[in-house]
């Protein structure tokens, strides 16, 4: 009976022949009454991965770079692998396990890539190696994987390129960097140039090229180790162990060196040091700088251990909470307590405190040595008597302080509220006064300021005691809206320079002008813009003498910037005497003004807009800061039009400021040129000077001759002569006026002027300008 399969068995697998993936269908098939396959790779044979067993060309046909990778064969087979990447870690090819023996074909585009062996066990592929070629051509890499270290073997790089280009370390941050090379092989170290790059550290690298954040800047300890052979400490070491016994460090002296530092860099606190001599323990000296107790010097034979502190701690003092002489940062009581009782303010916990006033002024106190003891905290490096203590809060960064004995050479020392010494003065020798100046306190923190006795044997007494602020500038009027035409104020601090720095609200720009007065004119700011918000801080410079009267420079900065604002700019217009209500027709050559005075601009814009309407409208770029002007500098202006005309400023920068209002002016309709002559002969025109420094104008004109209007504008003081004449050149008036900015006044006629034309003069050096003035009696 014959079978008839009513179904389609179908499946696609993939799977590794000789580590070739292929794809494959399979089908039931009447013609042969049995199950076919069809097999999937590249049928072409041009292609260096052409497979001749493949039935249909499934696209993976290798023309150029194609990569063969083969693997012998090993000892233990199941435990071999490998992954390919490329320069993104993509995985390009991988056989997990039981890649020995194994062949393999790839397909690469030109790069970089990274061929990572892997071993289960950790030992190496046990006689297997590795090569990768081109199909046909040259190999790229080839070797093996070995054992070594055992039982750390499992997984190794190995990088190549395709296509050109070199390996090496790619990574800048890397102390082996090399530019020129275009892949990465693996070789990158970041240890060999990086260290402390701070200068000013005491752990300082000059051979670092990166900081790695390792600066030691306080409790830097130096440990100096010799070897009088020179062959090291053959065996001998150091340790330094904590309070409580714990390893902090530990070292020696290499065998091919006689002569070593070592910068250590410790947490505050009491340490133990010790040195075990080893076998040439005669050899052996070290010497302990930077701590507290120290130098501390010893050799190899002694070898009790050492006490040493670095920083805000003490080994030894007074552990007697009651004592004149308490050391709360002391460990170990060495019997050096002084019970009381104790005079007043004898220690930093027992300070006065006190409320220094703002420098120039300074809170005055006086006080005695008699009776104190020596303080064990807020070391001083000669101190060796009393001292007493004052408290204050930080309002500022800067403070003075000075002390002065006829008795005593004193010492002033700084201690913050964990009594760390911040700084100290003892530059006199002997009595006199001490000074000391700081600009780098924390605001809101306590500090303690000690007047010790350097030397008890010169004598103990009486001393008087003054306590300083340095404040940095406030901006005392930030209240207001400014205008850059006008003046901001900071509030004395008797300081020799102040720093005014603004930072725009919206840019972040940072403006920054220096200046010894407290009142600055906002038009002297480079980069300051109208209608812009900036936050504003003063810093002070003060120049303050030491203890030798030698002056030196300390810096308070602002912590809060104040915000303040400048406003729109003042619009501009033409001056109204101008105006045809005013003045009537205008010549072309009258030297006319615009009002206000204005800061920070470049030039203005004029507008005119004739009010027949027979004229297009027109701007004219005037191209100057100075108020002065006549119309025949405008190109476009008609004799005998009358115009709407208005002006704007115009800044460096990109901002358009609003029109001013609009003022009517009427141009004359005859020529702006006229002459007459005076009695001398001589011509008056209205001449333009080289330099133009004022304008002056009469008006109104037409006028009745009995009330004359004179409006003058210069830019600084000077004499100005006004005369008057007639048509035959007659001097029918004059007098002298001194001008300095706008004056604008009646001229006090002796009489009535007749029906006529005249010539006003404005004089003053060489600098001459001449208007018609016409008269007409009712």
């Amino acid at each position: 009976m014959k079978t008839t399969l009513l179904f389609l068995l179908s499946a696609c697998f993939c799977f590794t022949i000789n580590s070739k993936a292929a794809f494959f269908d399979f089908f039931w098939s009447k013609k042969t009454d049995s199950f076919e396959f069809i097999f999937g790779g590249c049928t072409d044979s041009g292609a260096c991965n052409y497979d001749p067993g493949a039935t249909f060309d499934d696209g993976s046909c290798c023309y150029n770079n194609c990569v063969e990778i083969d693997i012998t064969d090993s000892d233990f087979p199941a435990e071999v692998g490998f992954v390919l990447y490329d320069s993104e870690d993509n995985i390009i090819l991988s056989i997990e396990s039981d890649a020995a023996p194994s062949s393999s074909i790839a397909c690469l585009p030109n790069g970089c890539y990274r061929f990572l062996m892997t071993d289960e066990f950790g030992d190496g592929w046990n006689g297997a190696t590795y090569e990768i070629s081109l199909v046909g051509g040259a190999t790229i890499v080839s070797g093996e994987f070995d054992n070594f270290p055992m039982n750390e073997a499992f997984q190794r790089n190995i990088y190549f390129n395709i296509g050109g280009g070199s390996l090496g370390c790619n990574d800048p941050l890397a102390c082996n960097f090399n530019p020129s090379a275009t892949c990465n092989d693996g070789s990158c170290e970041y240890a060999t140039c990086y260290g402390c790059t701070n200068s000013e550290a005491c752990n300082f690298n000059v051979a670092a090229s990166f900081d790695d954040g390792s600066c030691c800047l306080t409790n830097c300890v130096d440990l100096i180790m010799i070897d009088y052979v020179g062959d090291g400490w053959n065996n001998g070491h150091f340790e330094i162990r904590d309070a409580l016994g714990n390893l902090v460090s530990t070292g020696t002296l290499d065998e091919t060196k006689g002569y070593d530092e070592l910068a250590l860099c410790l947490d505050d606190g009491c340490y133990i040091f010790e040195v075990f001599g080893g076998e040439y323990p005669e050899e052996i000296e070290w010497s302990l700088e930077g701590v507290n107790d120290g130098p501390i010097l010893g050799d190899g034979i002694v070898t009790t251990f050492t006490y040493f502190s670095v920083g805000n701690i003490d080994c030894f003092g007074c552990t007697e909470p009651t004592a004149c002489t308490y050391n709360p940062l002391a460990f170990i009581d060495d019997g050096s307590c002084v019970e009381g009782p104790c005079v007043a303010y004898d220690n930093p916990w027992t300070a006065r405190a006190i409320n220094p006033t703002f420098y120039p002024a300074s809170s005055n106190f006086s006080g005695t040595l008699v009776g104190a003891t020596a303080s064990q905290v807020g070391r001083t490096a000669t101190a060796t008597g009393e001292d007493v203590w004052y408290s204050f809060v930080a309002l500022t960064t800067g403070a003075r302080f000075t002390a002065n004995s006829s008795t005593s050479d004193l010492v002033i020392v700084l201690l913050d509220d964990a009594y760390r010494k911040q700084k100290e003065s003892n530059l006199r020798s002997g009595v006199g006064l001490e000074a000391l100046n700081s600009d780098d306190l924390e605001i809101g923190r306590t500090y303690y300021v000690g007047v010790r006795n350097a030397n008890s044997d010169l004598g103990t007494g009486s001393f008087s005691f003054t306590a300083s602020r340095l404040r940095a500038g406030l901006a005392a009027n930030a209240s207001i809206n400014y205008t850059i035409c006008g003046s901001l104020k900071t509030q004395w601090t008797g300081a020799s320079q102040f720093n005014f720095h603004f930072k725009d609200a919206v840019t972040m720009e940072d403006i920054f002008y220096n200046t010894s007065s407290t009142r600055i004119l906002l038009s002297a700011v480079p980069g300051l813009r109208y209608n812009r918000q900036y936050d504003l801080g003063v810093t002070s410079t003060y120049s303050l003498p030491n203890s030798l009267g030698v002056n030196e420079t300390y810096i308070v900065e602002y912590t809060s910037p104040v915000l303040i604002n400048i406003g729109l700019p003042p619009q501009a217009s033409l001056n109204s005497a101008y105006s045809c209500s005013n003045y009537g027709a205008v010549t072309q050559s009258t030297w006319m003004t615009f009002n206000p005075r204005s800061c920070g601009i470049i030039g203005y814009q004029f507008e005119l807009t004739n009010q027949d309407g027979i004229q297009e409208p027109f701007v004219h770029n005037h191209n100057s800061t100075a108020r002065l002007f006549r119309l025949n500098m405008i190109p476009g202006v008609q004799n005998g039009a009358t115009y709407n005309f208005r002006i704007r400023p115009v800044f460096s920068y990109d901002y358009i400021a609003a029109w001013g209002p609009v003022v009517c002016l009427q141009v004359a309709g005859t020529s702006s040129f006229w002459t007459v002559s005076n009695n001398l002969n001589e011509e008056l025109s209205s001449s333009e000077a080289l330099e133009v420094s004022f304008a002056a104008s009469a008006y109104p004109n037409p006028n009745n001759g009995e009330q004359i209007a004179v409006i003058i504008d210069s830019d600084e003081e000077k004499e100005i002569q006004i005369a008057i004449h007639d048509l035959t050149g007659r001097l029918v008036y004059s007098t002298l006026v001194i001008a300095d900015g706008e004056l604008n006044f009646e001229l006090p006629l002796d009489k009535k002027l007749s029906t006529g034309i005249y010539a006003v003069n404005f004089i003053s050096g060489k600098e001459n300008h001449t208007q018609r003035l016409i008269v007409r009696n009712n």
